[in-house]
C-alpha cells in the first residue's frame, strides 16, 4: 500500500541518515536511492561482491572442440527461463555444432529434462548434477560462452554468478533484463539479446568466432583480477572506509 510504501521510505531515510556511511552491494539500488534521497547520496556507498579467487583460479588452456559448448549452472528455477530456452534451442538448424553442459539440480531438473528430449537436444546435452562451489571453475576448460538469462516476471538482483563467469573466463550471453544486459553492455563482457528469437543467430555466429569469444573471455578475467578479485576489495574497504570510521 502506499501508506507502506512511505513509512518504509521514512525509516530508510533516518537510517541512511543516522549513518557515517552506507554500502550497497548493487550500483543500482546505489543509483535508486540516490534517486530517491538526493540530499543523502554522498552517504551511499557501492561496494562489489567481488569474486573470491581462490575458487575461481586462472583458466586453463581449453580443451579443443570443433562445437560450441554452452555451459548453464543453476538450480533450474523458474526465474532463469530455462523453458524458453530450450524451445529455442530446438529450432537450431546446426546443432551437430552445438554442445549444452548443464550443471545443477533444482525442483524443476525433470521438466526441463524433458524438455530437452522433446526438442531433441539430449544428443547434444550432458547432465553434471549438483557440482561444489568450489569446483564449478573446472567447466572454464569445457566451455566457450555461458547463459544466464531472467524470467521478467521474478524480481531479482545481477546474479553474483556473472562475474564469477566472467573470472573463468567466459562470455556472458543475457536476455535484456535490466540488471544483466546493463551490466554486460557496461563492461563488453558479453551479448544480450533483446527476444528470445535473437539466441539462434547469435549462437550460430559465434560458432565461427572462436578468436573473438576467446578475447571476450580472457578480456573478462582480466576485469576481474583488476576490479572484482574480492581480497583487494576488502583492502581497499578497510583501509578506504573501515579506518575512517573508526
Amino acid at each position: 500500500s502506499k501508506s507502506f510504501e512511505k513509512q518504509k521510505n521514512r525509516m530508510l531515510r533516518n537510517a541512511i541518515e543516522d549513518s557515517l556511511i552506507t554500502i550497497v552491494c548493487w550500483e543500482s539500488i546505489q543509483e535508486f536511492y540516490s534517486k530517491l534521497f538526493p540530499e543523502l547520496k554522498d552517504k551511499l556507498m557501492y561496494v562489489g561482491y567481488g569474486v573470491d579467487l581462490d575458487y575461481f583460479h586462472k583458466p586453463k588452456e581449453k580443451k579443443k572442440s570443433n562445437k560450441l559448448r554452452v555451459l548453464y549452472v543453476g538450480n533450474f528455477n523458474e526465474k532463469d527461463n530455462l523453458a524458453p530456452i530450450i524451445d529455442e534451442l530446438g529450432k537450431f538448424n546446426h546443432k551437430d555444432k552445438l554442445e549444452l553442459i548443464f550443471v545443477g539440480d533444482g525442483r524443476d531438473f525433470n521438466n526441463i529434462k524433458n524438455l530437452i528430449i522433446k526438442n531433441k537436444l539430449e544428443d547434444i546435452s550432458t547432465f553434471h548434477g549438483k557440482v561444489h562451489h568450489s569446483q564449478i571453475y573446472k567447466f572454464a576448460e569445457y566451455a566457450d560462452v555461458v547463459m544466464i538469462m531472467r524470467n521478467f516476471k521474478i524480481p531479482s538482483m545481477l546474479p553474483v554468478s556473472v562475474i564469477e563467469y566472467m573470472a573463468m573466463g567466459l562470455p556472458v550471453i543475457v536476455n535484456n533484463f535490466p540488471e544483466l544486459s546493463n551490466f554486460i553492455k557496461k563492461n563488453k563482457a558479453g551479448f544480450v539479446i533483446n527476444e528470445m528469437s535473437e539466441l539462434n543467430k547469435l549462437l550460430e555466429k559465434l560458432s565461427n568466432e572462436p578468436d573473438r569469444i576467446l578475447s571476450i573471455g580472457r578480456k573478462n578475467r582480466r576485469w576481474i583480477e583488476k576490479f572484482g578479485n574480492r581480497e583487494k576489495i576488502v583492502k581497499e574497504f578497510n583501509s578506504d572506509v573501515i579506518s575512517k570510521c573508526i
